[in-house]
Formats: structure tokens, C-alpha cells, sequence
């Protein structure tokens, strides 16, 4: 893939203890697909350096407000936006003369879409929302440099930078019936899963082609991913346990909790706790710590239609009340230090530390090794 800048980070990982409150509400509906704004042309392009205002500076927030207000519209392009109408509902009722056009798509093709726009000398996008495994390749010179008006929120060692702010976060182990599966038996950790005793009882998801990567990464030291014992624990991981073969997450989620198998060996480690929450199913996390986890976050474009709308926008997602919005809806923990979600008290009791997976091992080398192995023992698993 052409044009792969990654962006520049601090350090290898980090390891994060969640301190969380407050209740959950989980929407159903369905994503909002709204067609983009008019296209412009990198002639009328915003000024690339931004800075934002903060809330001891309130002049300067009312100018952020102003200069939105004449733009009048937004458009959020992202793979984490299948609900945002729930999540930006707050935000809406803030600025109603404020018009929200959301994309929600692929990562993948979000990347293909605004780069090709840009080749094509077309912007449409201002603000875009993706995690970080995808944020690592992407081209940097695409973004606006932004000084981010909640940084001091977030700890110092979470990615945070000018062109993008990881604010949120993606925890990926695993997940049991806990109606089938209770006291000693629940894995205490990875290596549990190896077991005999699973054998028939447990699935793996298609989807789950990172897994490898993952746990290279968590096993890993000194900046480099322990690639053999992370094969040779998803090899006899297979081998003695013989995982059923699904797609996806939430599915197979909902399939854990109706009972057609007890243990699902990669998962998000958030979708089984929403389910139990918020659905009532005898799903859970199995109790890893840490467990090693992406980020998600917002990147500001640089030709940015409106760029005023898009900051207005962007700080609102990594403020407190937007962070505890966001993560009530969508379920992910969220960074920021004010912030107060149900699934981050989720995290606390059950006392998941999360291993932040530096983005830059996302690399298309990396995922090409960790999908050719996983693809390899899905097919041998038939």
C-alpha cells in the first residue's frame, strides 16, 4: 500500500488500569449513511496548523462556535459510527444549527475513499474516526496538525499527537458462558485455553486475523513481537481444542450466550460484558490481565470543507462529556480521566489491566504475517 507514514510514537506500550462509573445505555439502531457534502477543491483548503480553544479560554470557544455556525454542516466519516446518532445526540441538542452528515464504513474503505478523493484534488471529509491498527498506516500528510483542546485529559503515554488522538479503547481476549462455565473453570489465563478439557466446547472467529499479531505484541519485549510463542500457542490452541469456525463477533457473541459453545477464544473483550449488561446473556470476559488492546480515535483532514465545524466536533468527542457519551453507546473504555461509563467500572471490578498494543507494529508486513497463519489454521481446523 502506497503512502503508509506512520505516525510517530512514544515508547512500545502501555499499561492502563481504568478507574470507571455511571450507567449504560446500548442503541440497536441502525447506522447512519448520510450521502457527502459538495465536493471542494484544494484551492479554498483550510490552514493545516489549528489550534482549538479550552474551557478557561471561553472567548475563544465562542469563536470556535461562530466560525462553525457560518460553515453550518459537519461531515464525520468513521468505522465507529454505526450509532452515532445515540452517541452525538448531546452534541446535537448543544449546537442545533450545527447539520452532522455521517458516513459509517469500513476502515479500509474510508482510507481508499479519502485518498482517492485527495488524489483527485476533492475533499469531502472533515473529520474522520478509525482505530489505531488502521491510523498506523495511514498517510499523516492527509491530516491537519491540531493542538487538541483536551490532551491534558489524557495520560501522556496513550499516542496522543497532533495528527490524531487515540482517545478510546478496543480490549481483545476472550469470552465464556458463564452459566456453563463458573469457578475454577473460567481460564484465569492464555495459556488455560490450551486445555483438552474445551474440546468441542470452544469457537474461533474468521474474523479474528489480528489474533496472532496481538499477542506477539503482548508477549513481546523491548519493541519486538514475540512471533513464535504466539504461533505456538494458537497452534495448540487448535489442536487440542478444535474450535468451531464463525464469523465475525457479535453473532458468535449471542451464540456463546445461547449456549452452542462455552468458550470463544478471540474476542473484543467489551462485546461479551455489553451483552451481559445489556441483554441479559450468561456471556463475560474471561478475566485476562492485562489484555492487550487497540486504540480508536479522530483525525482532523487537512482540506477539511469545514474545518471550524470539524474541531467544534473533535472536541467534543474527546471532552468528558462526550468521552462518557461515546463510551455508554459504543461500549468502548474510554481514556479520558473524567470521563464515567459502565463498561469501564466493567473493566475495574474484574480487575482487566489493558496492554495498549503500540500502532506502529500495525504495519502491512505485520498483518499479512498474523492473517497468513490465522488463515492457515482456520483452514487446517475444517
Amino acid at each position: 500500500m502506497k503512502n503508509r507514514n506512520s505516525l510517530l510514537l512514544a515508547g512500545v506500550t502501555s499499561l492502563v488500569t481504568f478507574t470507571l462509573l455511571a450507567s449504560l445505555v446500548v442503541g440497536c439502531a441502525k447506522p447512519t449513511l448520510t450521502s457527502p457534502a459538495p465536493t471542494r477543491s484544494a484551492s479554498s483548503s483550510a490552514t493545516a496548523k489549528t489550534t482549538s480553544p479550552v474551557d478557561s479560554k471561553p472567548n475563544k470557544q465562542a469563536q470556535l462556535e461562530a466560525a462553525a455556525q457560518k460553515e453550518g454542516s459537519v461531515a464525520y466519516w468513521a468505522s465507529i459510527a454505526i450509532d452515532a446518532d445515540k452517541y452525538l445526540l448531546k452534541f446535537k441538542q448543544r449546537y442545533p444549527w450545527l447539520k452532522v452528515d455521517v458516513w459509517q464504513a469500513d476502515n479500509q474503505l474510508i482510507i481508499e475513499k479519502v485518498r482517492g478523493e485527495a488524489a483527485a484534488g476533492q475533499y469531502n471529509a472533515d473529520l474522520m474516526g478509525m482505530s489505531s491498527d488502521y491510523w498506523s498506516t495511514f498517510d499523516t500528510s492527509l491530516l491537519a496538525d491540531y493542538e487538541w483542546a483536551n490532551a491534558s485529559y489524557y495520560p501522556p503515554d496513550t499516542f496522543v499527537r497532533k495528527s490524531v488522538m487515540l482517545a478510546y479503547v478496543i480490549p481483545m481476549g476472550a469470552a465464556y458462558n458463564s452459566k456453563l462455565v463458573t469457578g475454577d473453570k473460567v481460564p484465569k489465563a492464555w495459556e488455560d485455553m490450551k486445555d483438552p478439557k474445551w474440546k468441542g466446547k470452544t469457537a474461533a472467529s474468521l474474523s479474528s486475523r489480528d489474533a496472532p499479531l496481538m499477542l506477539a505484541a503482548l508477549w513481546g519485549s523491548e519493541g519486538k513481537l514475540n512471533w513464535d510463542k504466539s504461533f505456538s500457542f494458537w497452534r495448540d490452541v487448535f489442536k487440542e481444542t478444535k474450535p468451531r469456525s464463525v464469523n465475525l463477533y457479535t453473532g458468535p457473541v449471542k451464540l456463546l450466550g445461547a449456549g452452542e459453545f462455552e468458550l470463544f477464544v478471540y474476542s473484543p473483550a467489551n462485546v461479551p460484558i455489553k451483552e451481559k449488561l445489556d441483554g441479559g446473556l450468561p456471556t463475560d470476559a474471561v478475566p485476562f490481565s492485562p489484555v492487550p488492546s487497540k486504540t480508536t480515535g479522530f483525525g482532523i483532514l487537512k482540506n477539511a470543507p469545514h474545518p471550524n465545524a470539524a474541531r467544534l466536533l473533535a472536541d467534543w468527542l474527546t471532552s468528558a462529556e462526550g468521552a462518557t457519551e461515546f463510551s455508554e453507546v459504543m461500549f468502548y473504555p474510554s481514556l479520558h480521566k473524567s470521563a464515567s461509563a459502565r463498561v469501564d467500572r466493567a473493566f475495574k471490578e474484574k480487575a482487566m489491566n489493558l496492554y495498549l498494543v503500540n500502532p506502529s507494529v500495525f504495519t502491512a508486513e505485520n498483518f499479512e504475517k498474523s492473517t497468513a497463519f490465522w488463515n492457515e489454521l482456520m483452514q487446517a481446523n475444517k
